[in-house]
This record gives C-alpha cells, structure tokens and sequence, in this order.
C-alpha cells in the first residue's frame, strides 16, 4: 500500500493505493479527508487502475456510488463499511 498526504483546495487529504485481485481493477485508490467526494470518516472517494491505467468500466458492486466525469468513473462518497466488504470480496488473504 502506498500512502501520501496532499491538500487540495487548502483540505488536508490522505490518498492510499492498493492492490486488489479484481477482473477490471487491480489497483484502487482511497481518498480520505473531507472534500468534494470525501467525508472521512463517514466516507471514502475511489478509484480503479488496471496495469497503471484509469479503469472506466463501473464496478458493478459500487456503481449506486459511481459519479461519472466525462473520462472516468469515480466512486463517490462510499461508506467506510461497504469500502471495507469490498476491500475483503477482493483483496487476496495470505492466510489461505
């Protein structure tokens, strides 16, 4: 996971990167703090990646949260807990 902290439009953010073992994704990024698509701790802001690329294809599990820009889908205001029931629905576990 790759961590960094930005500011955007003087918001302090935290924007994290991860893998994911999904068949459109294999990468999100998590945007946390409070902002436009964010209201952290309620809710993250995501987005997919597919070998460095932004994915355009909608997750079918977020798509109630997908707010699509003219080039990209991002998921906006996603709940922590549904965040977290993907997060395990597709991330690999060392411990199997």
């Amino acid at each position: 996971m790759i961590v960094t902290a930005v500011t955007h439009n003087d918001r302090p953010h935290v924007v994290a990167r991860t893998a994911i073992n999904h068949p459109h994704a294999d990468e999100v990024s998590v945007v946390m703090g409070s902002g436009a698509y964010a209201d952290f701790p309620r809710t993250v802001e995501l987005a997919f990646f597919k070998g460095g690329k932004w994915v355009t294809y909608e997750m079918d599990e977020l798509a109630k949260y997908c707010d699509k820009t003219p080039d990209f889908p991002v998921y906006a205001r996603v709940p922590l807990l549904d965040f977290a029931k993907f997060l395990q629905s597709w991330t690999e576990n060392d411990d199997e």
